[in-house]
């Protein structure tokens, strides 16, 4: 699983009122806007996770499939797919070597310089894509649901902004 976050239970308000008091720097809706931010992404992540693993494969060799298939037919090399991934290259091999057994993915001598490797999609890897991303995308559609097409792009709106933030932060 990608991202775990058990909380299912947050505070109530008179609890975050006691904390207030304690901690002055606390910002209720903030607090509370996080929590619940990070529970429903807890809960996508794990119906995605069961929806992938029917497929035999998990979240983090799906994006490396989806990186591959975006490219498709043209290779891409480690550096790059690692950096497109934002993950090292270390879990990017372990990533590479299950979806190569799987027969998923082939690694290829890059053209011009030996110390690297290119990596493309089969015709198995691309079989399997084309066999769950209908059903991928109809779930996906359904897990979000319970907003309505308004509602969804505010809430992308949302998520970029506090993304930009974030992205400020770590860097």
């Amino acid at each position: 699983m990608l991202f775990q976050f058990g909380l299912r239970d947050l505070p109530e308000e008179q609890t975050l009122q006691e904390y207030a008091l304690r901690f002055p720097d606390l910002d209720k809706e903030a607090a509370v806007a996080a929590l619940a931010l990070l529970r429903t992404a807890s809960d996508l992540s794990k119906v995605f996770d069961s929806f992938f693993a029917s497929f035999d494969i998990s979240w983090g060799r799906f994006i490396i499939l989806m990186l591959l298939y975006r490219e498709y037919p043209q290779s891409l090399d480690f550096a790059l797919l690692s950096e497109r991934a934002e993950i090292t290259k270390a879990t990017l091999t372990g990533l590479i070597d299950g979806l190569d057994n799987q027969g998923l993915v082939e690694r290829r001598p890059h053209p011009t310089d030996r110390r690297k490797q290119l990596l493309c999609l089969t015709a198995e890897g691309l079989a399997l894509l084309e066999r769950m991303l209908p059903s991928h995308y109809r779930t996906t559609a359904y897990y979000m649901s319970g907003l309505n097409k308004a509602e969804l792009l505010e809430l992308t709106e949302l998520l970029n902004r506090l993304h930009e933030v974030l992205t400020t932060i770590r860097e």
